[in-house]
């Protein structure tokens, strides 16, 4: 069983906390007084499911002579048939594998066997058009005109130094060739056919929470706790015999979820715990305002949202 927060703790523990802010006053919490006290004992579990998923597909590889297990060396056998073992547990990772006796070699589907395809950017030409003359093979520039010229100057015209007066530049894309590898075969024209399986490890977490007071859930489920119960096995029981009937419904309930919601999915390995977290509230009473505030987990968190005496030092500060 977690610890109980006392009465007396649990005033020392708020007044270290309001002295530490540096916007709020220490009067509601020297002087307030206590007008009720609630220590209770929230309850968290968790089940945790470590599974396993697999998927097949077809994948295909450049082949440059690797070893073929084709239908040559017998039926290819079903994937929940092929053993593989998690490098972890609890621990998502993924792992693939090539389906036995399902390879086969083809030639590429995209460059139909050659190796090469026409280079896109030139059109299989080796050479585009220059930049530098748009092609003409020339260019021509203006001399500037001398002071006092009647007569306007003739443009210049020379041949491009760029293409050689040719109009077109190798591709820089195919080296010219006019051909480029093809990237799917990588110039091997041939590929690797198989059936590729994917296996999944992940970890399917469910949580109930058994709360009595108005603090917020996730600050009691992430607070330092007691553990009461802590159980691993390859299929765990749901809890029956503890003395809170909420805690064994949502057992019963979770582990039942996880036995039947997953039918894609081989259950390796499951985990649950009960965690008891210590939770108290307080209602304090300071002149003519109420307020109040709660201490939870064995680290003695402190959570409160209308303390009276919030921003003392300014108007301008923010509660912290």
């Amino acid at each position: 069983m977690a610890s109980v927060i006392k009465e007396e703790e649990a005033i020392e523990m708020f007044q270290k906390y309001t002295f530490r802010q540096c916007c709020y006053g220490s009067g509601p919490s020297k002087s307030g007084v206590v007008t009720s006290y609630v220590s209770a004992n929230a309850f968290k579990y968790t089940l945790k499911s470590f599974t396993e998923s697999r998927y097949v597909y077809w994948r295909s590889e450049p082949y440059w002579g690797q070893i073929i297990d084709g239908s040559f060396n017998g039926t290819a056998p079903q994937p929940w048939e092929i053993d593989i073992e998690p490098d972890r547990l609890f621990q998502k990772h993924t792992k693939y594998r090539e389906i036995p006796h399902t390879a086969s070699v083809k030639p590429c589907f995209v460059c139909i066997g050659q190796g090469f395809l026409k280079c896109s950017k030139c059109a299989g030409k080796g050479s585009r058009p220059c930049n530098t003359c748009g092609g003409s093979g020339t260019q021509s520039f203006t001399p500037k005109a001398k002071p006092g010229a009647e007569t306007d100057v003739e443009p210049i015209i020379k041949p491009c130094g760029t293409c050689k007066s040719t109009g077109r530049t190798k591709c820089k894309f195919c080296s010219g060739e006019g051909v480029t590898k093809c990237r799917t075969c990588q110039g091997h024209r041939m590929l690797k056919h198989y059936i590729e399986m994917k296996v999944a490890f992940k970890n399917r977490v469910d949580v109930h929470t058994q709360e009595g007071t108005d603090i917020p859930d996730d600050l009691v489920t992430m607070a330092s706790a007691d553990i009461l119960f802590d159980q691993t096995l390859k299929r765990v029981y749901p809890i029956s015999q503890s003395p809170w009937p909420d805690i064994n419904s949502n057992s019963q309930r979770l582990v039942q979820h996880h036995n039947t919601a997953l039918p894609t999915e081989r259950i390796l390995q499951q985990m649950h715990n009960l965690r008891c977290i210590p939770v108290a509230e307080v209602h304090v009473g300071y002149k003519n305002r109420r307020f109040r505030f709660w201490i939870y987990g064995l680290d003695r968190n402190v959570y409160e949202t209308d303390y009276p005496h919030s921003c003392f030092c300014c108007n301008k500060c923010n509660i912290l």
